[in-house]
């Protein structure tokens, strides 16, 4: 609990059992939440496996087959117990509990209804880098009101098109949303698809989230967000640091 404000991870796993170890472990090192909940999303690789181990730390949901991330999300917020959700990816890339921590502070002392956190796109090895937008806008991590949310996923397709649906829901409710830039060398990341599955399956894998993010939004819902929550909190971020 931080200022009597109680905060749920939840965690969406598909096969993510090379890197989901240390975000487990970040997750529970976390010294401000108040529970890991897990939804294994029909994982065909050892990610159960994995898992199980944590048993005792974490609240586990295994679905039978693979229902998209988005449905595998509202599954975990149904199941939360906390006022607010902190929603994190299984396949992040250098997340830390600082960094977990921060981001609840800020959206604590912002009075914040969602804060969208940077998450740089890993290319290589030895590379991570922060694109001009589009790591806040379709950032899988970010802190919500969970009375704001809808009890159920609104469409069963949507799958990675969650993160443009919250955004639209965002604007049309009137939401306080900030946004969290990281320095260079604090910067986490999430590895591109074909850094995970090679060039085929790639493009495959971003074939089907640009048809899932359409069953979300529109390229003009996209303008808007680069608009709302870019370039106003992008130009904020700078000013900060030069000041």
């Amino acid at each position: 609990m931080y200022l009597k404000h109680t905060f749920s991870a939840i965690i969406p796993v598909y096969n993510e059992a090379i890197r989901l170890r240390k975000v487990l472990n970040a997750a529970l090192n976390s010294q401000l939440l108040d529970e890991v909940i897990v939804i294994n999303d029909g994982s065909t690789d050892d990610s159960q496996k994995v898992l199980l181990p944590y048993a005792t730390k974490i609240r586990l949901i295994s679905l039978p087959q693979n229902s998209g991330k988005a449905k595998a999300v509202f599954t975990g917020i149904k199941s939360a117990q906390s006022e607010y959700i902190f929603l994190i990816d299984a396949d992040l890339i250098g997340l830390k509990p600082a960094h977990i921590d921060y981001s609840i502070k800020y959206f604590t002392s912002h009075r914040l209804d969602m804060v969208l956190i940077q998450t740089a796109a890993h290319w290589s090895k030895d590379i991570k880098l922060a694109l001009l937008g589009e790591d806040i806008i379709i950032t899988g991590q970010r802190i919500i009101n969970k009375s704001l949310l809808p009890k159920k996923v609104p469409n069963n397709k949507m799958g990675f098109g969650l993160e443009l649906y919250l955004n639209n829901l965002a604007l049309k409710k009137k939401w306080l949303v900030g946004a969290i830039f990281w320095p260079r060398k604090k910067l986490i990341a999430t590895p591109s698809k074909f850094h995970k599955n090679g060039l085929a399956k790639g493009v495959d894998g971003y074939i089907n989230m640009l048809k899932e993010m359409s069953e979300a939004g529109t390229l003009s819902d996209y303008l808007k967000h680069y608009q709302k929550y870019v370039i106003k909190h992008r130009l904020q971020y700078v000013l900060d640091k030069i000041i």
